[in-house]
């Protein structure tokens, strides 16, 4: 039963990235690090999905859409990685965390290269879908264009949702199994890696975003972020709240700004 709750709610959740991957919304929930942090809060695993958030927003976070580019689907991967994670560590608690994450993020990547072609085949799909409605719209009927643009609506959300859906069902069995195998000679180096790909999305994050201003940004909100959970012991839902007050704070100071 916890099984088919975790399966519905992440895949329900998919299904709204990908509108916002595409289609809809626009509010950059669909980025990994947004969408693994709301699946592990969905799942009451907070920080589960706010660590496998980061570290696949770190290592690709130069992997945008741009013009044609149509890069792997990191949001469905993200959403995919942080409930395997949660779903391992409940099946088996003495598994470590860093264990969980490294392990799913392994499976995640093909995952994420198989949604990218998803997506593509549905821009394709798109561009019929605008041909069509153009000409009907051309021939007096005023109402396809509204016709395909639920269509379009319909077909991302059940992209997302049946994609996740089924990358559960199949895979997340047989890597709790294949885990368990194999953590007692591995743990050190699960462990070793979780941290090393920290290491290295800060690598590409700063190679990324080599700016000043950024640096000290970052380098500020990273010291809050320690002085608030280790020193003043507030919780992990506490701070993410905070941070998305400040972000949505800055966000409305520099549109004016930009307006003015």
């Amino acid at each position: 039963m916890e099984f088919l709750k975790t399966v519905l709610i992440s895949s329900a959740l998919a299904g709204v990235f990908a509108l916002d991957l595409m289609v809809a919304f626009q509010f950059m929930l669909c980025r990994p690090l947004v969408a693994a942090t709301l699946t592990g809060l969905a799942l009451g695993e907070a920080g589960a999905g706010l660590s496998f958030g980061c570290l696949m927003e770190l290592i690709w976070v130069g992997a945008i859409p741009v013009g044609s580019v149509v890069p792997p689907d990191f949001s469905m991967a993200a959403v995919f990685g942080a409930s395997s994670a949660v779903l391992m560590h409940q099946w088996n608690p003495s598994l470590g965390w860093e264990a969980c994450l490294v392990w799913a993020l392994l499976w995640s990547l093909p995952l994420a290269s198989l949604g990218g072609w998803l997506e593509q085949a549905q821009r394709r799909w798109h561009l019929g879908l605008v041909e069509r409605a153009v000409a009907q719209v051309g021939a007096g009927d005023e109402s396809a264009l509204g016709r395909a643009i639920g269509r379009s609506l319909i077909a991302s959300f059940l992209r997302g949702l049946i994609f996740v859906a089924l990358a559960l069902t199949i895979f997340v069995h047989p890597m709790a199994f294949l885990l368990n195998r194999v953590f007692d000679t591995t743990r050190f180096a699960f462990e070793w890696i979780y941290w090393l790909s920290l290491l290295l999305g800060f690598v590409v994050l700063v190679d990324q975003f080599w700016e000043r201003r950024w640096l000290k940004a970052s380098s500020v909100s990273f010291l809050i972020s320690a002085v608030l959970l280790y020193d003043l012991g507030f919780k992990t839902s506490t701070v993410l709240g905070i941070a998305a007050v400040a972000a949505l704070t800055a966000a409305t100071v520099q549109e004016r700004r930009f307006r003015a």
